[in-house]
């Protein structure tokens, strides 16, 4: 007899209250050093001697694996993968054969995920393997769970238009029921004819390319296309959230999350601000500011790791020491190793990896600790989320990619998303410039700016806004703000209907704008040759005019107005670059105009860095975090920020400790961490920097 789960109505009480974050006791203690057991030698008493000899605390428990295992042999665990495999993460074998059959007949009943997130008995699934695995594992105390590592709706982030199974299409027709009333209202906003809301069937990505990339112009709407994506980033988050609460319900659960969570993305699910606001537990894939994003959006207890992998290429001990003081100086409460096989060889013997792994964390450790589950202070600057222009530049920046859209896969989109470019340009300018932004969702601004107040709001490549979001910004300006912008904004509303004049090109000055695909300057997070400056920075958007501008070649940047109290800023620029060039010295010029364009900005907004930094014959990318440890104190990390840079970061790293002066509002007291040593009480203090480790302080108010 077919097991009918736990039914329609039984699933829609599990889902109905998952607008709020579920919270969980976060762990005591310090840094945590977790070994991944993946490949490598024997479970055995030898292997686990070695591994803690090696100084790692903790290892990682995976679905169903005994988790009596590492209690046995004096070492903490995670259990990762709670629901395990073929459900909430496809394995190949299930994707594939949809991908293959949608590839070749490109008929969209082919659409049919395996383990449909809409179909209650999917749930029910879940729940009893989530179930079955807490009872085993829950007594053994944890130090986090993860439901599930690398999850998807599709695989990824990979592109594929799931889900069209029926349960999947009902869910979707209820959808845009409650949104848009009538059919006639449907019909309108889509341009179609169906007949009834029981003969609404969504766009895929093939049918809305063929209405909309033609010809020379942007296209005109994505919604039929965009309400699905939405849907499915809906459906993916509710399951998340039912697991999650059923979870975390137990008595004396640990923190519940995901981990490996990809980034942003228009498919597989990864809408940051439904996703992270679940999650007590978390470890995301840091591509295109995702960590930076992740750490703003997710409950300020929540807990975050991060995972370290072996270098594909030649192995740097000072490089890998680099990447682990880079976790720990942002906070993290600790770091997943990957993994045994590459750690120690099948004896049992450490790796030339993981001999330099063990030493980089007995190095650090002390300050690992120390800054363990530290909440970084962001800045006076926000950045604004936006899910809806994640997905409008998806589409935009596919639209040469004809029939073969379908094999932009994650690993590509990192390197070619102007969406990722851009939330990650911006981060890394903003460091440069001694900064750490807080990025705020498109759907948390306006209770945001209810509770307090940016002196300086940017829009990065935003170019899809709501009327509630743009009323609330032009609200923000009059009423003393200022109003930062790169290019292309709100030229589609948050539905992805392209609007005659963009949301708020009146509250920037804009007088007139090209309407043409050939006026966007910028494809896959970069701008195009021809609109190269002399300084090698790129303008953006091309026939944008306004009355007070800098003109050059013909072309307006750096856009400037002022409306009621405050002031906007059009910089009309490819920010999206800036983290490919930053650290280029071929590259310097444009980095440099970029940088004063943006600091110009910022200081007439009264935007200070809390900590000046004078570094001679260094490069402009140290990076300065302000941290509040757990017991409440201040605490100070400075690090050379050219991880994507090695060759860079190991020349600077040869050069050996150089000394830079850190200067502070009011007299301090500075005690270095690795060194034990104290400065006297001083506004200005002259401290060596070790270009691998960093600096790690803790700061009193001086005398």
């Amino acid at each position: 007899m077919r097991r009918r789960g736990i039914g329609r109505l039984g699933l829609m009480t599990c889902l109905a209250a998952l607008t709020t974050p579920v919270t969980a006791q976060a762990p005591a203690g310090g840094f945590e050093s977790i070994l991944w057991l993946h490949g490598g030698p024997p479970r055995d008493a030898a292997f686990f001697a070695a591994v803690k000899a090696a100084g790692y605390s903790a290892v990682s428990v995976s679905g169903g694996d005994d988790p009596t295992l590492p209690g046995a042999h004096g070492l903490g665990y995670y259990h990762d993968q709670l629901c395990g495999k073929g459900v909430l993460e496809l394995r190949a074998a299930q994707y594939q054969p949809v991908v293959k059959a949608y590839s070749e007949a490109r008929d969209d009943s082919t659409l049919v995920r395996p383990a449909c997130l809409s179909e209650s008995e999917t749930l029910a699934r879940l729940l009893g393997i989530a179930g079955k695995r807490l009872a085993a594992t829950l007594p053994h105390r944890p130090w986090a769970i993860s439901l599930g590592d690398e999850i998807s709706v599709t695989s990824h982030a990979n592109p594929l238009d799931l889900c069209f199974a029926p349960a999947s299409l009902v869910g979707f027709r209820r959808f845009v029921t409650a949104r848009y009333r009538t059919i006639q209202e449907l019909n309108v906003r889509w341009g179609t004819d169906f007949a009834s809301f029981a003969r609404v069937r969504p766009f895929t990505a093939d049918r809305i390319r063929r209405r909309e990339l033609v010809g020379g112009r942007l296209p005109q709407s994505l919604e039929p296309w965009a309400t699905h994506r939405e849907f499915m980033d809906r459906e993916f988050a509710q399951v998340i959230g039912a697991l999650v609460k059923v979870a975390a319900g137990h008595q004396d659960a640990p923190p519940i999350g995901l981990t490996g969570v990809q980034q942003p993305s228009a498919y597989g699910g990864h809408d940051y601000a439904r996703v992270l606001p679940l999650c007590s537990f978390y470890e995301v894939y840091d591509i295109g500011g995702a960590r930076d994003l992740a750490m703003c959006l997710a409950p300020a207890d929540a807990v975050q790791v991060a995972t370290l992998f072996a270098p594909e290429g030649q192995l740097d001990p000072l490089i890998l020491r680099a990447q682990l003081a880079d976790l720990i100086a942002h906070g993290m409460s600790g770091v997943v190793v990957w993994s045994a096989g590459l750690a120690f060889d099948t004896k049992g013997r450490p790796t030339a990896y993981g001999k330099a792994m063990s030493e980089a964390l007995r190095k650090l450790q002390p300050v690992a600790n120390r800054f363990a589950g530290a909440t970084l202070r962001r800045s006076d600057v926000w950045m604004l989320e936006s899910q809806a222009s994640v997905r409008a530049w998806w589409m935009l920046d596919s639209r040469a990619d004809g029939d073969t859209w379908i094999k932009r896969l994650s690993s590509y989109e990192a390197r070619h998303s102007t969406s990722l470019a851009a939330r990650r340009g911006w981060i890394r300018l903003l460091e440069d410039l001694g900064l750490q932004p807080r990025l705020v969702s498109s759907t948390n601004l306006l209770t945001a700016l209810t509770k307090s107040r940016p002196r300086v709001l940017i829009l990065p490549a935003t170019i899809a806004v709501s009327d509630a979001v743009a009323d609330a910004i032009k609200k923000y300006v009059e009423d003393g703000g200022v109003l930062l912008a790169d290019h292309s904004i709100g030229l589609y509303d948050e539905r992805l209907a392209r609007r005659e004049r963009p949301a708020l090109d009146d509250l920037f000055g804009i007088q007139s704008r090209g309407t043409g695909i050939s006026s966007q300057f910028v494809i896959g997070g970069r701008a195009v040759k021809k609109a190269r400056l002399r300084s090698g920075a790129a303008v953006a958007e091309h026939g944008l005019r306004a009355a007070v501008s800098d003109v050059r070649s013909g072309r307006h940047l750096q856009m400037e107005n002022e409306a009621g109290r405050g002031r906007t800023c059009y910089l009309n620029m490819a920010v999206c670059e800036y983290g490919s060039v930053r650290l280029d010295p071929k590259a310097i010029g444009a980095a440099l105009d970029i940088r004063r364009r943006v600091r110009f900005v910022l200081r007439t907004a009264g935007v200070t860095p809390p900590v000046y930094i004078r570094a001679k014959g260094m490069p402009t990318c140290l990076e300065r975090m302000v941290l509040r440890a757990r017991d409440g104190r201040q605490l100070l990390a400075v690090r050379v920020n050219a991880l994507e840079s090695p060759e860079l970061l190991a020349k600077l790293i040869k050069r050996g400790p150089v000394e830079i002066e850190l200067s502070f509002p009011k007299k301090t007291v500075l005690k270095n961490l690795l060194t034990q040593k104290t400065t006297g009480s001083a506004t200005t203090h002259s401290v060596s920097l070790d270009s691998s480790l960093g600096l790690f302080l803790e700061v009193e108010k001086g005398s």
